[in-house]
């Protein structure tokens, strides 16, 4: 679980506190058996990673790490983690206007626009595996499903995908 959290510079990264040394923890707090810790983890790396619904280098980062903690079969919250990868990869717009706005954004490689883009295309990369999570023994994880599939549809086409599984 979490293979690859230390291998990621996250003091080289940052988020919306600054720079992103405290992830790791946050997402190891994810893993915890103690109820209090995991919601602790959770409002942290929401806070953090996703703040105002903005993405930033540390959120990137994290994402793939998130997918996998979303498929350990038996970890708790595993629906919650998929809610943040529902909005972690939801961009607010659609693909043409994201397209549009990653030409336009100043930021560079960083940018507000690119990194929003970004995720939403790790979000997309992960649709394969997240598709096994409809037939989840979770109830909770099968209906956290959906809005992260639709989230990055137009680029997936999960839409078909799901339709064929409802």
């Amino acid at each position: 679980m979490l293979d690859g959290v230390d291998d990621v510079d996250w003091a080289g990264l940052w988020h919306a506190r600054g720079d992103a040394v405290d992830v790791p923890a946050l997402l190891r707090g994810l893993t915890s058996a103690d109820d209090q810790r995991r919601a602790e983890a959770f409002d942290g790396l929401e806070a953090a990673l996703l703040d105002q619904d903005d993405v930033y280098p540390a959120t990137l980062a994290a994402i793939p790490l998130l997918v996998d903690l979303a498929y350990t079969a038996g970890l708790p919250d595993r629906a919650r983690i998929l809610r943040f990868l529902a909005s972690a990869g939801d961009p607010g717009v659609g693909e043409a206007q994201l397209a549009h706005m990653v030409e336009h954004d100043g930021g560079g490689p960083d940018g507000p626009w690119v990194s929003k883009r970004r995720a939403r295309d790790l979000v997309a990369d992960a649709t394969p595996r997240l598709l096994s999570l409809l037939v989840d023994t979770d109830v909770e994880v099968r209906r956290a499903v959906p809005p992260v599939l639709v989230a990055s549809a137009e680029r997936t086409g999960a839409t078909g995908a799901l339709q064929e599984r409802l």
